[in-house]
């Protein structure tokens, strides 16, 4: 059990907290200027030195200036050892997140995002609660209203935890709020007969600033916050001064907190294994008859977290605005400087069950303290109350805004979390192709396109094609080595979307078949019997699914700087600036230079939007089973790639794939030592390119 050094006793020995007694949670309690941000800071350097990661919530900025270690000549002047501040430098990585803004990593949340695991009915009952209470506050359902509503989501949350469902966005819930389960129907219909307010008030959560808290920035994860993979001790600060509001700020904190006990739930310790630091607690578990969306998660997670290994630390400058019952939670309590009644007489009714034979001694003390002296009662590890004076901090005291956050947030730091922004989107993707190689091919008939074009007819139009000595005239100096009639493979795919009318309010599922060449992958058009293949699809398979979500972003804009496609897709300026760059080398994208500025804009090369052809490419000409005497080629292209096309482009999935075939004629012309391949599809005629 690692020692962690506060400051010292009033006999000038090193004050030592034994780490694992913040398994019963620590309070600091204190008016403005008694130090005790100061000392939870302590803590917090303390235990990532002594590899305990940690997640701070900072509301005010007091929190975010632990990424700034001090210099020589600060720690020289606070007697603070160099070595102490170096080690500190070396062994933690601070990351500052910013919700809905790129100052520090931004961070979204999935507040839908339900339990992968199997957890104890009482338990996922309190989380799917939590949820279903928090959307119906966000989104401003008052409180005759909001019984209802919350009541139905948790149906709906209930049924998606039982049929392995996630919903990763809040366009899913509206799309199964308005196609409701069968199974659901009936309940439903009972505890809310008119579901078009609640699905009015979702889609509000998909436009704007709204969408931002949900969409940019790296997805919230508690292994990434705790630093999983990363050979430093992780310290996350969520800096909460980039939201709004409070009603937002309570929101993202109340979905952070249940991703938490989630996490714990399913990754239980006995011994301390993370901390959870909540300064100026007193807007999120006030006192009284307010109830905050975070108040019932939070006392839920002081009450249960102990036992799993988690450490939760509050402070508050007004301990009377706090709910009293969960004082009792907290076994280590940190009193500095305080002076009203009410705070007093809210101490005093807390502690009387706890010290009330130190009582007295605590209540004279405390409105004498000067800034960093503390009365520390903790009785798991001291019989007596102590007093101490709090240690200089190793690192600076001040309140960062979000122009030095930003400065502070080092293009290094940005790119480690480009790279798990990147590979989310890569494991996204990964999850579509293994979903599409679920889907069976479809085996039946072997259907073709009629042939149409008889080989003589072929024969005729192979000799014209035969190249000349003299482009227009001479002996003729290419021969047929081999003619051969082949039935060439397309895939059939059927493209399932969901789609919007009328202004999102309704929604409809669609079902489409497109065909894919079955060689290289490219879309293929028929129009009569006639046949249009794009190669563009080729050059955009090319790409890796980042490069195509950003080739996305420029073809809906026109035209944008790196900077405006990072905020869309919640990656850093520097990264898409390379990635751009990258794929200016595929010949895909280009840039201009911005008159009477520094900055570039982007424009795409590859003119062709997918997702506007999509109707123009279900025509399904005749197909027919009648046998033709000619080899069956198998198709080369993977379905999985042609399941990550669909999902970016058509923003649909791949239900079923059958293949089918077209009759082509095969033909090798030989000249000299040279030989080329000529490829004539037997429908229409015309030559039948395929790409390399």
């Amino acid at each position: 059990m690692s020692d962690l050094i506060i400051g010292k006793d009033l006999h000038g020995k090193q004050f030592k907290l034994p780490s694992n007694v913040l398994k019963k949670h620590l309070i600091a309690l204190g008016n403005s200027g008694s130090g005790k941000t100061v000392l939870c800071k302590t803590i917090i350097e303390e235990a990532s030195i002594k590899g305990i990661p940690c997640i701070l919530v900072d509301p005010q900025g007091d929190l975010a200036s632990l990424i700034k270690p001090l210099s020589s000549e600060e720690a020289k002047k606070h007697k603070i050892d160099m070595k102490k501040v170096n080690s500190y430098k070396n062994k933690t990585r601070i990351t500052i997140f910013t919700p809905t803004s790129s100052k520090g990593i931004p961070i979204s949340i999935n507040p839908l995002k339900l339990p992968t695991k199997k957890i104890d009915k009482e338990d996922l009952v309190g989380i799917i609660n939590q949820i279903s209470s928090s959307i119906c506050n966000v989104i401003g359902y008052k409180q005759d209203k909001a019984k209802a509503a919350e009541s139905l989501l948790y149906l709906l949350l209930m049924h998606c935890y039982k049929n392995k469902i996630q919903l990763n966005t809040f366009n899913k819930l509206i799309d199964m709020i308005i196609n409701m389960p069968v199974s659901l129907k009936k309940d439903a219909k009972q505890l809310m007969p008119d579901t078009n307010e609640l699905v009015r008030k979702l889609k509000f959560l998909t436009i704007g600033e709204k969408e931002l808290l949900f969409q940019f920035g790296v997805p919230l994860d508690i292994e990434m916050l705790l630093g999983k993979g990363v050979k430093k001790t992780q310290v996350s600060i969520i800096y909460l001064n980039s939201l709004n509001n409070l009603k937002d700020k309570q929101f993202f904190l109340s979905t952070l907190s249940t991703e938490l006990y989630k996490h714990m739930l399913m990754h239980p310790s006995k011994s301390l294994q993370a901390l959870f630091y909540i300064d100026e607690i007193s807007p999120y578990l006030p006192a009284g008859a307010l109830k905050p969306v975070t108040k019932p998660i939070l006392k839920l997670l002081y009450k249960q977290a102990r036992k799993y290994g988690i450490g939760c630390i509050v402070a508050t400058q007004n301990p009377g605005d706090i709910d009293y019952t969960a004082f009792a939670q907290f076994g280590t309590w940190c009193i500095g400087r305080l002076t009203t009644k009410q705070d007093k007489a809210k101490i005093k009714g807390a502690l009387e069950s706890l010290a009330a034979n130190q009582l007295n001694s605590i209540l004279t003390k405390m409105s004498k303290l000067k800034p960093g002296e503390f009365i520390v009662f903790s009785p798991d590890i001291f019989k007596k109350i102590q007093d101490i004076k709090v240690r200089w901090l190793l690192t600076d005291h001040s309140t960062l805004n979000d122009v030095e956050v930003k400065t502070l947030t080092t293009d290094e730091l940005r790119k480690e979390y480009d790279k798990f922004m990147v590979k989310k989107i890569e494991q996204d993707m990964e999850n579509v192709e293994e979903e599409v190689k679920d889907v069976n091919v479809k085996k039946g008939e072997d259907l073709h396109l009629p042939l149409v074009i008889t080989k003589e007819k072929i024969s005729k139009m192979v000799e014209k094609s035969k190249k000349k000595k003299f482009i227009l005239f001479g002996k003729k100096t290419e021969n047929v080595e081999k003619f051969k009639l082949e039935l060439y493979p397309l895939f059939l795919v059927t493209v399932r979307k969901h789609e919007s009318k009328f202004l999102g309010l309704k929604k409809e599922v669609n079902e489409y078949k497109i065909f894919f060449d079955g060689f290289d992958g490219e879309l293929v058009r028929f129009k009569s019997n006639k046949i249009k293949s794009y190669k563009e699809t080729i050059d955009i398979m090319k790409l890796t699914e980042t490069e195509q979500l950003i080739f996305i972003q420029l073809l809906n804009n026109k035209k944008m700087t790196s900077q405006e496609v990072g905020m869309k897709l919640g990656l850093s300026d520097a990264f898409v600036n390379k990635t751009l760059h990258d794929m200016t080398k595929k010949k895909a994208v280009t840039y201009e230079k911005i008159p009477k500025t520094k900055a570039f804009a982007w424009k795409t090369l590859i003119d062709v939007d997918f997702s506007s052809k999509l109707k123009k490419l279900v025509y399904i000409p005749e197909l027919v089973d009648d046998e033709i005497n000619a080899k069956k080629l198998s198709p080369k292209v993977d379905l999985g790639l042609l399941g990550r096309f669909v999902r970016i482009w058509f923003k649909g999935e791949i239900v079923e794939a059958e293949i089918v075939y077209i009759p082509v004629y095969s033909i090798t012309l030989v000249s000299k030592n040279k030989k080329r391949q000529l490829r004539i599809d037997g429908v229409s005629g015309k030559e039948f390119k395929v790409y390399d």
